[in-house]
């Protein structure tokens, strides 16, 4: 299972969170790598951004 959500703080900056429940707990270190190459693609999408 997995979760995406857009938080805003009190200046109005927004934040996209993700969170993922990975079953069983063995295939997470498999999937962990994945996940983090994913996150730092959509971190270098949003910086090339004005």
């Amino acid at each position: 299972m997995a979760g995406l959500a857009l938080v805003t703080d009190a200046v109005g900056k927004e934040r996209v969170v993700y969170s993922q429940e990975i079953l069983p707990e063995a295939l997470a270190p498999i999937v962990e790598g994945a996940v983090s190459e994913g996150i730092a693609g959509i971190a270098r999408y949003f910086a090339a951004r004005p």
